[in-house]
């Protein structure tokens, strides 16, 4: 980043008439660039200027090393998101690039709405991968701080003897919820959710005693109240030679661990999957199909486990608002025939909101505040329960939104998934906007 604030971009470019043109687009809309002319000069420039913040790399670079070659050279020392740029839309250039990076891949001449979005997009998308690996580094953290403090933290601790319960510490009980005369003199196998799942774990558990001393398990217990909870178990007996002499236990409540894991996993899943719906947008260079924009909405309804996802279209205007794409689940009521040409004055606090924020998150409908009474009479006749929108702009403007229903059930939405939806959005934008201009131009040249 520059001093003025402003995010720095590398811009590699060998047409020096080119890269001119492209710095000139870049810096109108708010960057700081440099230009290297070759492969050497741009891994050089990334090296010594810390405050690159992104890279523009044309592929084909003349002499010398190509723009894949100094991707991963620069790579190697750097973290930072590179965008190719070329002229190919081979799918194995495109392949080639995604094995190196995967924040962008722009077909030239593609015009400068699709070059400002995809830098955007590169951004988001890097920032978005960055929160997860601080995610990551403070889970592993908090991981070995738990380990560090557990000989002097109570944990769940107690004995067996053939696993009858002998004795349970205070805090073994406020796991459970089990009062210690409910568990001692009983079999462990209150706990476990299931007869399996309890000799299951008495088979690892005992199989690692024998082999080194300690058995540790991970496992679930069912508490007095019938909720899950995922616990770690570690057991050494108080004679490694005579087992019926008992076997102590300390047990971990892992809900949290789990809980972040699975989040984690679930972020990085939709991340590749929006990865992989910019790389199909990119490679139709002219005109995304209205069944590509339809496919996506599906995968991400799916993905996401919501009963129906849409696109809406304001006019120009921003009078009215029309639902142009829609997906839903098996068994849920389409909406799209219904909601056309909307007046959006009947719905001041939604738009409101949308130039305000960029977004609406509503977990409950029914809880929605009194000033927005019109939208929450809309979407309870329709049956809607949860709710996230995520608006998107052309030439600056306000020109719709990606929306997600969830009709079923309530839900919520974890913040680093509505930024990625921010992504998505943008990727709407880019292809309705081609399509879009593309009818402008028809009706212009049918016009003259």
């Amino acid at each position: 980043m520059d001093a003025a604030g402003r995010k720095k971009i590398l811009l590699v470019e060998d047409e020096a008439i080119i890269a001119m043109s492209g710095k000139m687009v870049l810096e109108r809309n708010g960057y700081s660039v440099i230009i290297a002319g070759d492969g050497t000069k741009a891994i050089r420039l990334a090296e010594a200027d810390s405050g690159i913040d992104l890279v523009l790399m044309d592929i084909d670079l003349g002499r010398g090393m190509d723009g894949t070659e100094a991707a991963k050279t620069i790579l190697d020392t750097r973290d930072l998101p590179i965008v190719f740029l070329s002229s190919h839309t081979e799918p194995e250039v495109v392949e080639k690039t995604e094995g190196i990076t995967s924040f962008g891949y722009i077909v030239k001449n593609s015009g400068e709405t699709v070059l400002l979005a995809s830098i955007r997009m590169a951004f988001r998308l890097f920032d978005s991968r960055q929160r997860e690996m601080a995610k990551e580094a403070a889970l592993m953290e908090s991981e070995g701080r738990l380990l560090s403090i557990l000989s002097a933290a109570p944990v769940g601790i107690g004995m067996v003897i053939n696993r009858v319960l002998q004795s349970a510490n205070a805090r073994l009980c406020a796991m459970t919820g089990y009062g210690a005369d409910e568990l001692i003199g009983h079999s462990s196998a209150v706990l476990y959710p299931t007869q399996e799942e309890f000799e299951f774990v008495g088979r690892e558990k005992y199989r690692q005693i024998t082999e080194t001393g300690t058995g540790t398990v991970e496992t679930r217990w069912r508490c007095k109240d019938g909720s899950l909870i995922d616990v770690m178990l570690s057991s050494t007996p108080l004679d490694p030679a005579n087992l019926d002499k008992g076997v102590t236990f300390t047990a971990m409540d892992i809900s949290g661990r789990k809980r972040i894991e699975g989040q984690y996993q679930y972020h990085q899943a939709l991340e590749r999957m929006v990865i992989a719906m910019a790389v199909r947008f990119m490679e139709s260079p002219l005109l995304v199909p209205s069944a590509g924009i339809q496919r996506s909405l599906r995968e991400l309804g799916e993905f996401c486990g919501v009963d129906r996802s849409y696109i809406f279209i304001f006019d120009e205007s921003l009078e009215t608002m029309s639902n142009t794409h829609e997906w839903c689940a098996l068994g849920i009521e389409p909406q799209m025939e219904k909601l056309q040409a909307c007046p959006v004055n009947v719905a001041p606090w939604w738009i409101d909101t949308l130039l305000s924020a960029g977004e609406i998150v509503i977990p409950q409908v029914s809880e929605m505040p009194s000033v927005a009474a019109a939208e929450r009479g809309v979407l309870e006749s329709q049956g809607i329960r949860s709710l996230l929108a995520v608006g998107f702009r052309r030439n600056g403007c306000l020109s719709g939104y990606i929306g997600f229903d969830s009709v079923r059930e309530e839900r919520s939405w974890e913040p680093d998934v509505v930024a990625l939806m921010h992504v998505v959005a943008d990727l709407f934008a880019v292809a309705l906007c081609r399509r879009i201009g593309a009818v402008e131009r028809r009706a212009a040249s049918i016009t003259a």
